[in-house]
This record gives structure tokens, sequence and C-alpha cells, in this order.
């Protein structure tokens, strides 16, 4: 599974960054930057999932907002999760 899939799989858990960072042996950072990867995949892939009634553009949303957003919709869409060979 690639790491991404790994990071939001955790994250639905309920997982914390550093304890996602503790179960894969990374730093905190590291998962940060993984987050970045997941942000810039999903506005790539599916923009709509940040755009909400309260900004004007994908970009004022806020990372906890988010991570909230990717995790809500990967949770209503599991299929999300399969593995990605090809980008879209």
């Amino acid at each position: 599974m690639p790491r991404e899939q790994e990071i939001v799989s955790l994250a639905s858990t309920g997982k914390t960054d550093q304890q996602i960072a503790d179960t894969l042996g990374v730093s905190r950072d590291a998962i940060k930057q993984w987050w970045s990867r997941i942000y810039d995949h999903v506005l790539d892939v599916h923009p709509d999932v940040f755009w909400n009634d309260s900004s004007s553009c994908a970009g004022e949303v806020r990372g906890t907002e988010k991570r909230r957003s990717v995790l809500a919709y990967c949770a209503s869409r599991p299929s999300e999760l399969r593995p990605h060979y090809l980008k879209r």
C-alpha cells in the first residue's frame, strides 16, 4: 500500500500525526510532508473536496479542515483508498 494510503488509513482510525509517525517509524515532519502530498493529489483529482461554503477558494482552507475533508471523503468512498497506479 502506498504511503499516502497508509497515512490516510491510520488517520481515519483517529491516530495523531505523532502516533502515525511512531507506527511507521518516521519523523512527524515526514508525516506532515506526506499530508502535503496527499492534499496536492486530492486537489489534482477531486478539487471539490476542499470547497465549502466558508471558503472562496481551495487555497484558503486550513490544514485541519483539509484533513477533515479528505478523511470524510475517504470514509464515504472507501474505494478511493485503492492503489492508484496511474494518475487520473
